[in-house]
């Protein structure tokens, strides 16, 4: 199953198991920075090595146990997959999940702030990001807020297991047994055990003309309680071939045996503290998971599509134009490490050029991670790697499938210098603006059906801000309805879009005549200009009442009053789409 990782695990070892080895060492890419020279000294003095890895058992060394056979029962069910253990399959879900939850070591609490990554907060030189990270006000007595939520996913977590699940479409599309291989393969990682307060012994190589290895450093880490290990050391400059180093990782047993795992990563490259790097997402940006279209596709998608039918297009050749012209690619995401063989193996058939860095997400509750929507701890990890990058230029990269574009916009206040641009490929109109009917561009004719339940908050907080308080009866907030319409702005430059917000309610009027009070239709229109907004690829100029598009306009302008004018924020779909663009942005920095 690891044939997956051969172009970041070239030559990588792992002892048979004869040899009694059940330890499996990953290495995950990283990139070594180097100082800058001092006084008349161009040459670089120190490189900065970063490493990081991960020491679990192996999944496939001995038979699952039941609680492992009790997850997968309930991944299969989940992904439409259909019962293979009939013991397990005769249990209740009720029974099922609980024996779960109560005695797998995935789902216990650990700590997720991601400090076993090294990441224990701000840099006191560096303004503080917002953490949308908020105390319930409704806690009962002698319960924490975390039990409370704990006990409230839980409860989500059955319900959703409870649900009957229909069969894959990915059962007809790619067959069965292809599927179940699919599944197999990628839950194993899932199923890996993390082996904690392990040492690993960690050597530095360059290597010659002569393509001769020497080793030029050694290190030692512990793994921390999550089976990770991360080294940030100061080495002295040395000259390597291409630039690269190459990093091995040994995880040495007791000494009463001759137990060692070990992984090697090739090609380290030594990043100067100037130049240009792109962050980007994963899910929805490079790799075609479709978050807009709920949990259990992206289930699916995760654990039985196949790799060859998830790339987004043009991306590949984006990223290898820029990295050709001296750029490197840098992944931030909140997929979890445990998959970090599948997204390997993606990345290879994808034809992703040379990663620098990968950040991803520790997920202590699995199964939860996989089938709950994203929480926002990846500021984190872009804080980690910006960090690490010294002073170079950042094009950063997402979609609006969650909430890059909010993230990176707080980060974008933070470094101001750095941020060339943000992009932002849009799978929210992709999806939304095709499922239903999504809006009109008749004022009088907007399908309230499918909105007035959403809308009716909304419309009463602003009925109420356009009211006296003694008139409040007089507002008809239950067909009160809002929509938004993007248009573009003729004659400027650089691009610049209107923002139309119409709010339409009734209100009741007496009338003089008769005397009886009479509703009467209200719009008002509200128009917010986002200057050094482009769209690259077509867009519709729809008034949307789907709720969907409207919180994505909503954060689209919010992006735009928060980050510098001069940083441009650019909607995409293909990544052709973009080659122009940022080759314009960074001309002068690479």
């Amino acid at each position: 199953m690891y044939h997956s990782l051969k172009r970041f695990f070239v030559n990588s070892e792992e002892l048979s198991r004869e040899a009694s080895s059940s330890l499996l060492v990953t290495l995950f890419p990283q990139c070594f920075i180097s100082s800058s020279g001092n006084g008349f000294q161009r040459e670089p003095t120190q490189i900065a090595v970063h490493v990081q890895g991960w020491v679990r058992e192996d999944p496939n060394a001995k038979p699952f146990s039941r609680k492992d056979r009790v997850m997968v029962s309930l991944l299969r069910r989940y992904v439409g997959l259909p019962p293979q253990d009939p013991v397990e399959s005769n249990l209740s879900l009720q029974e099922e999940t609980a024996t779960f939850v109560n005695t797998s070591p995935l789902m216990e609490s650990t700590n997720d702030s991601g400090e076993g990554l090294g990441m224990r907060g701000h840099s006191q030189s560096e303004p503080n990001l917002k953490y949308h990270t908020e105390e319930s006000e409704t806690v009962p007595p002698g319960q924490s807020n975390a039990s409370v939520r704990s006990n409230y996913s839980l409860s989500n977590f059955v319900q959703r297991f409870m649900s009957p699940s229909t069969v894959s479409s990915y059962i007809a599309s790619i067959g069965l047994k292809k599927c179940e291989h699919n599944f197999i393969t990628r839950t194993a990682n899932l199923l890996s055990r993390p082996i904690k307060n392990k040492t690993v012994l960690i050597e530095v190589y360059s290597t010659d003309d002569s393509f001769q290895e020497h080793c030029v450093a050694e290190f030692q880490a512990i793994t921390d309680q999550n089976g990770y290990f991360i080294l940030k050391e100061a080495i002295p400059y040395f000259k390597t071939r291409n630039n690269k180093f190459s990093v091995k990782a040994i995880a040495v047993g007791p000494l009463t045996t001759t137990e060692q795992a070990r992984a090697v990563l090739n090609e380290v490259p030594v990043l100067s503290r100037t130049g240009v790097s792109i962050i980007s997402d994963i899910d929805d940006t490079v790799k075609n998971t479709r978050v807009v279209e709920g949990s259990k596709k992206v289930a699916e998608n995760t654990l039985l599509a196949p790799l060859n039918s998830q790339h987004i297009d043009g991306v590949s050749d984006w990223f290898r134009i820029m990295t050709n012209l001296g750029a490197t690619l840098h992944f931030v995401s909140n997929s979890p490490w445990q998959l970090w063989p599948m997204l390997s193996e993606f990345f290879d058939t994808s034809n992703i050029p040379l990663i620098s860095s990968l950040q991803l997400r520790h997920f202590s509750s699995v199964i939860q991670n996989l089938v709950e929507p994203a929480a926002q701890r990846k500021r984190e990890a872009l804080l980690h790697t910006i960090r690490n990058l010294g002073d170079r230029k950042l094009l950063l990269v997402g979609d609006n499938g969650e909430q890059d574009l909010d993230i990176y916009a707080e980060i974008s206040t933070c470094f101001p210098d750095r941020v060339l641009g943000i992009f932002i490929r849009d799978v929210q109109t992709d999806f939304h603006g095709k499922e239903r009917f999504q809006g009109t561009n008749d004022c009088s004719r907007v399908d309230l059906a499918s909105t007035t339940e959403r809308k009716q908050s909304k419309g009463k907080e602003i009925a109420d801000k356009l009211k006296p308080r003694k008139l409040q009866k007089d507002v008809d907030v239950e067909h009160a309805s809002e929509y938004y319409q993007l248009e573009k702005e003729q004659g400027t430059e650089p691009s610049t879009l209107q923002l139309h917000r119409y709010f339409t309610y009734r209100i009741f009027v007496e009338d003089k005549n008769t005397g009886y009070r009479k509703p009467k239709t209200q719009v008002e229109h509200v128009v917010t200009r986002l200057p050094n907004v482009h769209y690259l690829t077509p867009y519709s100029s729809t008034k949307y009442s789907n709720g969907a598009i409207q919180d994505w306009y909503i954060q689209l302008a919010r992006a735009r009053g928060q980050v510098a004018e001069k940083i441009p924020i650019v909607m995409w779909r293909k990544g052709e789409e973009c080659v122009s663009f940022t080759k314009k942005l960074s001309d002068e920095h690479l």
